[in-house]
């Protein structure tokens, strides 16, 4: 049985007349058709289609990896390699400011110092410089002979201390890191986190000598389990830091 859209069709083609008026129509009716079928006819249940369900979990994850990327970078910026090649870096330039160049100068000094001069008349082969005039012994300045030549000051770059240059590895972000992720059990060996356990015994110890039994609430139960979930979070940050 045609559908609304096959008989609205053939009535636009009977109207219109010739081959224009049955393209139309037919047009029309299989757009009205389709629809039917997309949205369901009288009595027909809806579908509801999800083309980028199958991708879902692939790009969670890939969400997931990409953040766990960026926490990587963020802690280790440069690997071991890039970090010998900037330390070697580093030490070639002190080593050319602190000894090459200012031996290159010196010489350079004492040689515009010497009054060399051409030879007259020498025989062939023979040096092309004449012996230097003798002349009064020249005081080091700065660690240079006195002369037109200089070194330049300079601050010796040293050692690199990449930890200390990288924003993300301030203390006080691996503090907020660390407290964030603090165990929120209040009895012993519901976690695998060694320094929580180990904080957390020692808790339970004064506890149970102050009070006869060891922690037996949430730390959310009231003020002073509030408090001492504090202090215990602080000691926590404190020994997970040192690790």
């Amino acid at each position: 049985m045609a559908g609304l859209g096959g008989l609205l069709g053939m009535a636009g083609g009977f109207a219109l007349g010739g081959p224009a008026g049955a393209m139309i129509g037919g047009a029309l009716g299989g757009a009205i058709d389709g629809n039917q079928e997309t949205n369901g006819g009288a009595g027909a249940s809806s579908q509801t289609r999800d083309p980028w369900g199958p991708a879902q979990p692939y790009m969670l994850r890939n969400l997931q990896t990409n953040a766990d990327l960026q926490k990587f970078y963020q802690q280790h910026p440069f690997n071991e390699t890039q970090q010998a090649g900037y330390q070697n870096q580093n030490g070639l330039i002190d080593k050319f400011n602190g000894q090459a160049a200012p031996g290159l100068l010196g010489f350079a000094n004492q040689m515009m110092g010497s009054h060399y001069q051409r030879a007259q008349g020498g025989a062939p082969g023979s040096v092309g410089y004449s012996r230097p005039t003798p002349q009064p012994a020249q005081q080091p300045q700065n660690g240079l002979l006195a002369g037109p030549f200089s070194a330049p000051q300079y601050q010796p770059l040293g050692k690199i201390d990449f930890d200390a240059m990288n924003p993300f590895n301030s203390n006080d972000l691996v503090a907020s890191d660390i407290r964030q992720s603090a165990p929120t059990s209040y009895q012993p060996g519901q976690t695998d986190d060694a320094e929580w356990e180990k904080v957390l015994g020692d808790f339970n110890s004064a506890h149970q000598a102050a009070y006869g039994i060891p922690m037996n609430r949430k730390w959310t139960a009231d003020a002073d389990a509030k408090a001492a979930y504090a202090d215990l979070v602080n000691k926590y940050v404190k020994a997970k830091s040192k690790v």
